[in-house]
């Protein structure tokens, strides 16, 4: 099917060894002989395109050939890649797609430039900042400035989170804290407040890597709020006592990538999941009902599922009264008119399907 919603099937491999397709986007290509339709995939090794009429691979690129992949000042859709031309040989040549979530496919593609050409070798703009965490302390951290994306590190270089400038609505100065500024990210506005003794070089340089990467404009010179603004927003349109208080509550273990697990309560209220400090009983995360693609009821694990949001964002736990805890959050869902949400056995495959989640 040529249809943006459609599922794709599962397609093998060819070219490098063990790619596979991430995410899929429906593209238009541009060249001297005409515009071509095609599902153009982001894998773990290259980026492939393809055919949606016969499913057939039409191109392939491990990323060691490609040299960059840039937004395209004449439209809002168009994006070019700049890949070798012959193997082994440093003369490059460009193919120009256009794409309706040309910022979505960007950022999944940047987040591999680490392994395009000459790249490996490449060090982003680096800053010591300060965050105030969920239990209100300052923590010392990095922030490192992608070509995608804002990445948080701790001082010993632990991943801890990621703001895509898809998602940043504004930067704002803080006017009572000296350095300070706030993030405000994601459709409902939520917020997340740094310190930095090198605040206007690191604005400056945050709308300069939006828009070289991304082709996106976020202004940090314009909005100023308070340290009290952060207080009661935190959270975005969701900081009200209706969307924080809980309805019901469970024990869960937070099963993180690097294999560690963390005591959370989840929490559901009329309107959101949330995740508490079972110490503080202060929020550690928050998401809406409505966002919720998929819950994973896994097979090899009696007590362990996974949230699936629309964001393409996933939260492994486990529970002791798991399959209590999904009837939950299904009928919470159900209530808040997400007619997506469903309970599968397996995660999404998100290279099998065209187009983003919240579609």
């Amino acid at each position: 099917s040529s249809g943006i919603n459609a599922e794709w099937p599962l397609r093998p491999g060819g070219g490098p060894e063990k790619n596979r397709d991430i995410v899929s986007y429906y593209c238009t290509k541009h060249s001297w002989r005409g515009k071509y339709k095609r599902v153009f995939s982001i894998g773990t090794q290259a980026i492939c395109t393809y055919n949606p009429g016969s499913s057939e691979q039409t191109n392939q690129w491990c990323y060691s050939d490609i040299f960059s992949i840039v937004p395209s000042p004449r439209s809002n859709n168009e994006f070019k890649v700049f890949v070798r031309k012959s193997p082994g040989k440093p003369k490059q040549d460009d193919v120009t797609f256009s794409c309706e979530y040309r910022l979505e496919l960007l950022t999944f593609a940047l987040r591999n430039f680490h392994k395009f050409s000459g790249n490996h070798t490449v060090e982003f703009s680096r800053y010591r900042c300060v965050v105030i965490d969920h239990t209100d302390h300052r923590v010392d951290v990095n922030l490192i400035l992608t070509p995608c994306a804002i990445e948080e590190y701790s001082l010993s270089g632990k991943s801890l989170n990621s703001y895509s400038y898809k998602d940043i609505q504004s930067i704002a100065r803080v006017q009572d804290y000296t350095g300070g500024f706030v993030i405000i990210y994601e459709n409902v506005g939520r917020m997340v407040l740094f310190g930095s003794d090198r605040l206007d070089d690191l604005l400056k340089n945050i709308e300069k890597e939006a828009m070289k990467g991304m082709g996106i404009l976020i202004n940090t010179s314009k909005k100023v709020v308070s340290q009290a603004d952060f207080i009661q927003g935190r959270w975005g349109s969701f900081s009200d006592d209706q969307s924080l208080t809980s309805l019901s509550e469970f024990n869960v273990q937070l099963l993180t990538s690097f294999g560690e697990a963390y005591h959370r309560i989840l929490c559901l209220s009329e309107s959101c999941v949330i995740e508490r400090d079972p110490n503080t009983y202060n929020v550690c995360c928050l998401n809406p009902l409505t966002d919720i693609w998929a819950l994973i009821r896994h097979q090899e694990d009696p007590q362990m599922f996974t949230i699936e949001y629309n964001s393409m964002q996933k939260f492994t736990y486990t529970c002791n009264d798991r399959d209590a805890l999904l009837a939950s959050i299904l009928d919470g869902a159900r209530g808040n008119k997400n007619r997506d949400i469903c309970v599968q056995g397996v995660r999404t495959n998100m290279g099998a399907r065209i187009g983003p989640l919240y579609l």
